[in-house]
C-alpha cells in the first residue's frame, strides 16, 4: 500500500490540496507543561507545480490559537501568511503576512536540484523505518479509505489513504514524552481538497 502511495507522485506536474491541521499542545517550546494547554488550528492551501521544469510552489495559511487562563477561553488569529515562488527566478521565494509594507524576499536553502514535485520522501522514511500495521478500511470525510499505522519510537501515527488515489487524506500523530510529566501532543491533518496534474 505504501509502495502506490508512491506511485501517486510519479510523473506530478501539480498538485493543489487544502489541509486543515488540529495541533493540540501541552508543552513549550522549552519543554515546560502547559498547564491549560494550547489548541492551534491552521487553514492551509498548497499549490506545487513544475514551470520550465523548475519547481515552484505557493502557500496560504490561516492561523488560529486557543488558549484558556484561568477558566476563560482566549482566541487569538493570526494575519494570513503567504509563501511563493519567484517565478523569475525559482531559486527565490517571498514571504508575505497580510498586513505588512512588503515582502521578504530570499534565495531558498536547498540541499539538492529538485527535479519533481515532493511528497514521496516521508513515505519512503515510513517504509524503512517504522513498524507498519493495516487496520482497515473506513471513510473519511468523504473518502474511502484504508487505514495504516506507523510506530517509530516515540511518534505513532495513524494515516487514512484514499482508495481510489492512495492519497493521505488524514493523518493523526501522537508525540509521547517519558518523562515525569507524561505529556503529549496530537496533531491531527485532514484534507479538505486535493488536485493532481500529470
Amino acid at each position: 500500500m505504501f509502495s502506490e502511495r508512491l506511485c501517486f507522485f510519479d510523473d506530478l506536474d501539480g498538485l493543489y490540496f487544502e489541509v486543515e491541521g488540529q495541533l493540540d499542545v501541552s508543552v513549550d517550546r522549552d519543554g515546560n507543561v502547559i498547564s491549560d494547554g494550547e489548541n492551534i488550528t491552521m487553514l492551509e492551501k498548497h499549490w506545487h507545480y513544475m514551470k520550465d521544469d523548475e519547481y515552484c510552489n505557493r502557500f496560504q495559511i490561516d492561523t488560529i490559537q486557543e488558549t484558556e487562563e484561568n477558566g476563560e477561553s482566549k482566541v487569538e488569529e493570526e494575519p494570513t501568511s503567504y509563501t511563493f515562488t519567484d517565478v523569475d527566478d525559482p531559486e527565490y521565494q517571498f514571504d508575505y503576512n497580510e498586513g505588512d509594507e512588503s515582502a521578504i524576499h530570499y534565495e531558498v536553502d536547498r540541499v539538492e536540484e529538485i527535479e519533481s514535485i515532493p511528497g514521496a520522501a516521508p513515505h519512503e522514511r515510513r517504509l524503512e523505518e517504522s513498524v507498519l500495521t493495516y487496520l482497515g478500511e473506513e471513510e473519511v470525510n468523504g473518502y474511502q479509505t484504508y487505514v495504516v499505522q506507523s510506530v517509530d519510537e516515540d511518534m505513532e501515527t495513524t494515516h487514512w489513504y484514499d482508495q481510489d488515489t492512495y492519497y493521505e487524506v488524514q493523518s493523526e500523530t501522537v508525540i509521547s514524552r517519558d518523562d515525569k510529566n507524561n505529556v503529549e501532543t496530537i496533531s491531527i491533518i485532514t484534507v479538505l481538497d486535493f488536485e493532481k496534474k500529470s
